[in-house]
């Protein structure tokens, strides 16, 4: 994924100045340098992942939160946690439990107070909620001012992908085999993680650096992730014991040194961050913190991942993104809007495959150059926009969209339609000229003129089970969807229910009737926009023979085909990206490589 000599330690990385003011066997506390004249009363203590080292919150500057932090009067603490090896075997989450007290003790001599705010990361923060639980239990609760998780999972009833494939027989094998060696190695975990989205973190890193012969592009946080440490084999039993169990959110189950464990009776301020393209701890997983803990609650959803979703400073373009809530023509819709830092650009306007939420194409947002602003709604009745009063058409719902272009300052857009989407983008295209600057149809076809699905695919298509039924849609993902799907058909799952902001039954009605009797077939001639036609070779929904068609049709039209099926924008994401980057700006790409996928050009 990166050079081991792309980054070093203390120059690169992990520069903010600081000195180590305690340490034990178990852990060292780090205080660092105030950068202001003044700092704030109480002192934060950080409280990192055991499984990497501790400098994720400490990137190069301008990307490092400790910088951040200090820069904003902060006093600021860490831990990091020492790389245990078969000596340490018996380390268990008490121990942790405990070292996270006396970093507590010592930060209250050190800085003169009797309280301090903890960060939590990821399992840091589960063992920070656990000992806030002990404190709350023995009366010492008051030496915490505030509690913030960062992408971390309290409630392992749905975790996502990762603890469904966590099951007790393979769990059992595996805390017997860290038992005997005496730890986990963080090389095996780190591998499993990148195995949960293996299109973004194994397969296109092959592509890239042994396929195409091209070095790996110098990213620190890919560089820390490789940078990995052991857990002990007792932490690890006891991780995987609360997994299996669920025991930290139900109350009086779990035991942190000693005490009962009551989420309910952490009644601190608290601040939990979740990030919306998190692999590993769903957002909705996150979500459900809040409500877990006893006190007031404050949530940040990110538009990030696992580790960006934290890290990312507040400059960072790609995490300028706010969903609101747009009135139009009587009707509201949730608009989700990412501002770019290029203000001559127009801005990409998504346009949604049907039943799911502006949330599924966030893989491939992610992707865009940051410089790009990216606008995505909610059709109505979809995700977050409610109900419309009775069923719309094409023709009504492009004025909609026309309308929020306006409310939102912007009088035209490049559009780019998925599927159901892409039938309203070629109607918006020619029924609103004006407003729309390019065209990207994907995964698309003509509307009723079209080569059609096979029967046993349409059939699959009229009902939305898919969207309710996890097994149901893994059983059908391979026929619908193809490409990936046939191989990984989980890929799929996780992907379309890794969002709750689904269709409701009306609105996944509504919006099948919406094209009902619809073509585009007579009015594509007049497209005027240049146009790029995206379509997968294996896409069962959408054969290719209608990209074919819409080229044949479209004056100014390029056609792009690559190896895969109809979420090929979802599941090949950092493929498709760049393609959609070089059509929608030619003039910065105009001495780039082409595409290893094959391209027609225009009729």
């Amino acid at each position: 994924m990166v050079a081991s000599d792309a980054f070093v330690i203390g120059r690169d990385l992990a520069v903010t100045p600081g000195a180590v003011v305690d340490r034990s066997d178990l852990f060292e506390l780090i205080q660092y340098e105030p950068s202001t004249a003044m700092v704030h009363r109480f002192p934060l203590l950080i409280v990192p992942p055991m499984i990497n080292k501790f400098y994720i919150t400490d990137l190069a500057p301008g990307r490092s939160m400790i910088e951040f932090l200090t820069g904003q009067g902060y006093q600021v603490f860490m831990i990091p946690w020492r790389n245990p090896d078969r000596r340490h075997k018996d380390w268990d989450l008490d121990a942790y439990g405990h070292a996270v007290v006396d970093a507590l003790a010592a930060i209250h001599s050190i800085a003169k107070v009797r309280k301090a705010s903890i960060m939590g990361l990821c399992a840091g923060g589960i063992i920070t909620s656990m000992v806030g639980a002990h404190l709350s239990r023995t009366g010492q609760l008051g030496q915490i001012a505030s509690l913030c998780l960062g992408v971390t999972v309290l409630d392992q009833a749905h975790a996502g992908m990762a603890a469904a494939l966590l099951d007790e027989p393979p769990a059992a094998a595996a805390v017997l085999a860290s038992s005997r060696r005496g730890y986990l190695d963080g090389r095996t975990l780190a591998e499993v993680f990148a195995w949960l989205r293996p299109d973004d973190l194994v397969w296109n890193y092959w592509v890239n650096n042994c396929l195409q012969g091209r070095p790996p592009p110098p990213f620190d946080i890919l560089y820390w992730n490789a940078d990995t440490t052991r857990l002990p084999a007792a932490l690890y039993r006891d991780f995987v014991s609360l997994a299996l169990s669920n025991a930290v959110a139900k109350p009086d189950e779990a035991t942190m040194l000693g005490s009962p464990v009551d989420l309910g009776r952490v009644d601190v301020d608290s601040y939990v961050v979740a990030g919306l393209a998190d692999h590993i701890v769903p957002w909705q997983s996150a979500y459900r913190s809040t409500q877990l803990l006893g006190g007031p609650v404050r949530f940040l959803l990110s538009t990030s991942g696992h580790i960006a979703s934290m890290v990312n400073p507040p400059t960072n373009p790609k995490g300028e993104e706010r969903v609101q809530h747009v009135r139009v023509g009587g009707q509201q819709l949730r608009v989700s809007v990412r501002h770019g830092h290029h203000e001559h650009r127009v801005p990409l306007l998504v346009i949604n495959g049907i039943g799911v939420s502006l949330e599924l194409l966030q893989p491939f947002v992610d992707t865009l150059d940051p410089s790009l602003s990216v606008i995505r709604f909610d059709p109505p009745g979809v995700g977050g926009s409610p109900l419309p009063l009775g069923p719309y058409r094409f023709s009504g719902l492009c004025r909609q969209i026309a309308a929020m272009l306006s409310h939102l300052g912007h009088e035209r857009a490049d559009v780019l339609g998925i599927s159901w989407g892409g039938a309203v983008a070629q109607h918006f295209a020619a029924f609103h000229p004006k407003r729309c600057h390019r065209l990207v149809l994907v995964s698309t076809a003509t509307g009723a003129l079209m080569v059609p699905a096979r029967p046993g695919v349409l059939m699959r298509m009229i009902t939305p089970k898919r969207y309710t039924d996890p097994a149901y849609l893994e059983r059908s993902a391979p026929v619908v969807y193809g490409g990936s799907a046939r191989t990984d058909p989980r890929q799929v799952s996780a992907h379309l229910h890794g969002y709750r902001y689904l269709a409701s039954p009306r609105g996944y009605l509504y919006q099948l009737t919406a094209g009902l009797g619809w073509t585009s077939v007579p009015f594509l001639p007049l497209v005027r926009q240049p146009t790029l036609i995206i379509s997968g070779d294996d896409d069962p929904i959408i054969p290719l023979a209608n990209a074919h068609l819409m080229h044949r049709l479209i004056p100014d039209s390029r056609l792009h085909i690559f190896s895969g099926g109809h979420l090929g924008l979802v599941t090949e994401a950092a493929q498709l990206a760049p393609v959609v980057e070089r059509f929608l700006n030619p003039a910065r790409h105009a001495g780039s490589r082409p595409s290893r996928f094959r391209h027609w050009p225009a009729a």
